[in-house]
This record gives structure tokens, sequence and C-alpha cells, in this order.
């Protein structure tokens, strides 16, 4: 696709109010979708910003998807104006080769002004990541009184599923009730905000989850002063270059993300996902509420993500703690398939080289049974990505197992 010189024209936004809820809404020209909205209950509506800063980190990915220009008509912060002119886009194309270069016009830009917000925001998903970020930003005693957790979020923004889907909405729901009584276990309010964001995307959520996430708090930056966003890898992954997750990028992107005001932080990031694993594996909330299936609530205890948590707490010798929220028998039924998936993806996720290192260090014995599907599992993968074919998917598959099904994120 070529550069357009048709624009995208974001307006300044207003607020409405819809029931018990109020909406930040910036007209939009150049898309299907007329308005960006963002939708939180009454009591944190004095947590909206009138600046345009969310509306350019919600849009600059599907405006570079377009190839067309972004003019924002509402103030921007001139720290992230700056980024939008340079090294965002620039980071953003080498993640996405897809992306084209475009052009950020603001009408209005300068230092987003001191308003004294003081609340620290992170998402509370009940994910690994997430229960890692609680334990080292609230319940850790050392931790600095302003970088404490205020105020968990629980953002709509496409992660639960197609925009306006009966499907989604069901899903998100029910993951946010899930979320409630934790959040009320921790004394820290949950803020909910629901957004049409994803009807402006066309990529997968996994390859622009920063961005999306972002830009709630930043549409929220009236009230919040740091922004704390669970890191899916450790510093050694960083890379910014093709890939099926911006995750990698993080650690750059975030403060790409920043305002004169608002800090936005990548946390965790110096945990390996089995250091975080570990670290909370005693952690009696993570023991009962700990979530992160990809295909239902509760968890499924056999996708790829469930897998890999319960391999890498069967090898810490944690796996029974957490029966409340796996099944066990179910898991064990699959885990041939699940050695096999770790192995021929170790290349690919440095999680899965992480359970590797685990498996050699605690003396895993493989079964020859389990290693034959793990070689089947290598030779296809291998052979899928340099020459893709229905065959070798469908041995891979075989191979595998339990991750064949769909899932709302990619099983590497």
């Amino acid at each position: 696709m070529r550069r357009s010189d048709e624009k995208i024209v974001v307006q300044p936004p207003r607020q409405r109010e819809v029931g018990d809820r109020v909406q930040l809404v910036f007209p939009v020209a150049g898309f299907e979708q007329p308005e960006l909205c963002f939708e939180v209950d009454r009591a944190i509506a004095h947590f909206l910003s009138d600046r345009g800063d969310a509306a350019l980190a919600a849009l600059l990915i599907p405006a570079m998807k377009s190839g067309r220009d972004l003019v924002i008509r509402a103030p921007l912060s001139e720290r992230l104006y700056r980024s939008a002119q340079i090294d965002l886009p620039h980071v953003l194309g080498l993640v996405d080769p897809t992306l084209l270069p475009i052009r950020v016009a603001a009408e209005t830009t300068g230092p987003a002004p001191p308003n004294g917000a003081a609340a620290v925001l992170t998402g509370l998903s009940c994910g690994v990541d997430s229960f890692a970020t609680c334990q080292d930003y609230l319940l850790d005693p050392k931790v600095p009184p302003s970088l404490r957790i205020t105020h968990f979020l629980f953002n709509d923004v496409g992660s639960h599923g197609r925009e306006g889907s009966n499907q989604s909405r069901r899903l998100f729901n029910a993951r946010l009730e899930r979320s409630r009584p934790v959040a009320a276990l921790l004394h820290r309010p949950l803020i909910r905000v629901a957004s049409n964001m994803g009807a402006f995307y066309t990529g997968s959520f996994q390859s622009t989850h920063t961005l999306r996430n972002s830009a709630v708090v930043l549409a929220l930056q009236g009230g919040a002063r740091y922004y704390l966003y669970s890191a899916s890898f450790e510093w050694s992954a960083l890379q910014a270059k093709a890939s099926y997750d911006i995750a990698f990028t993080d650690p750059a992107i975030l403060p790409l993300l920043s305002t004169e005001t608002l800090e936005c932080l990548s946390a965790g990031a110096d945990l390996s996902r089995r250091d975080k694993i570990e670290r909370i594996a005693d952690l009696s909330l993570a023991q009962e509420w700990l979530d992160v299936c990809t295909r239902s609530l509760p968890n499924c205890s056999v996708c790829w993500k469930c897998a890999r948590v319960l391999l890498t707490l069967e090898l810490l010798g944690k796996a029974e703690a957490f029966t409340r929220v796996f099944d066990l028998a179910k898991y064990r039924a699959a885990r041939a398939g699940i050695l096999a998936y770790v192995v021929a993806t170790r290349n690919q996720n440095p999680n899965n080289a992480d359970i590797l290192d685990l498996m050699r260090s605690a003396g895993y014995r493989w079964t020859l049974a389990e290693r034959l599907r793990a070689g089947a599992a290598v030779l296809a993968f291998a052979a899928n990505r340099r020459l893709p074919s229905g065959a070798m998917q469908r041995l891979y598959h075989r191979a595998t197992a339990y991750c064949s099904a769909p899932a709302t994120q990619r099983p590497v």
C-alpha cells in the first residue's frame, strides 16, 4: 500500500453522560468509525483529560496502517508530540513492516500543565505478570510511596475478542467480575474503562496492545501520575524488529508514550517469566485467582498459556497449590504435547527457552514418547516456517495437540 494524500483528522474531545457513565469522545474524520470513545464510571470522570494525547496513541497505528497523515486538533503534550514525530513511528515500523511512514500534525503543542495528579495505575488481569507487578509495587514494603499502586485498571480495548460482539462483551464482563474481588482484597479501587478503539484496528491485539492500553491511561492523565505496564519479557529479550508481539519493545516504547505529567513504565522487565511464577507461587491471591487462559474462564489448563504456567509450577514443585484454578488431570494428560510445543518454539519465545533451562536444572527425565513428539514438532515447526504447508501444520498440531484449537493469541 502507498502513502495516501488523505488525512485523518481528530477534533478536540467532549464529555458525554450515558447513565452513570461518562464518555470522553473524540470526533474523527477519515475512518468509518466517526468517534473514538473512552467510557468510565462517573466517580472517576475527574481523571479524564481534555488533551489530544489519548487520541494520538490510540490512532497512530491505524493511521500508519492506512498510510494517511494524522492531524490532532486538540492540545498535545510537547514531549509526546516530539516522540510521534521521530522515534515512535520508527520503532512501530520496525515491529510491523506493513506500517507506512506518515506525518503527525498538531494545531497546539506545549508542556502538559502540572495538575497535581498522583495516582499510580496498573492493569489487573490476574495473570502472572499482573500479580508479579502487584507483588513488587503494592505488597512489597520497600516500594517508594510515590510508586505504590493506588488504582487498578480493567480495560476493554480489544483483548476480549472482536469489537462490539456479544461474545467479547460477555468475556469482558466475566473477567471484570473475576478481577473485582481481587482488587477489593488488595484494598484498591478498580477502574473499568470501555473503548471502541478496536473498531479502528485491523491487526492482531498482540501486535498493538501497548499503544491501546497506554491510550487509556493518557485519557486518564487528569488524575494519573504513573502507569506501570506489566512486562511480558525480560530486558534481555528487548528487540526492535518484525515480531508477532509488540511486548518485545515495551521498555523502549513506553517512555515514548509518556508526557510531562504522566510516566509510562515497564514493570517487571528485570524478571524472567520463571522468576515471576516463582515469586507469586506462594501468594494466596494467585493460588485462588490466577487467570491466564487464552480460551475460557475459568482456566482450561491445556492451552499454551495455561500449560506453560502449569509446567513451570510443576518443575518448581508448586502445581498442587493451584488446584483451585487449574485442572491438573487435564494438564497431565496433555503434557507430552506441551513439552513438544515448548521445545519447538524455544528460539521464538524466550519464556519457552527459560522453561527448558528450568527442566535441565530440575533434572527432568524425558520419556521416549515425549522425545519422539518433541522431535516431530521441531521438524514440522521448522519446515513450516521455511515453506508453509498444510501437511507440516497438521503434523505440528498433532505433535503439540493441546494448542491446535483457536485461541485469542498466537501460540508462540
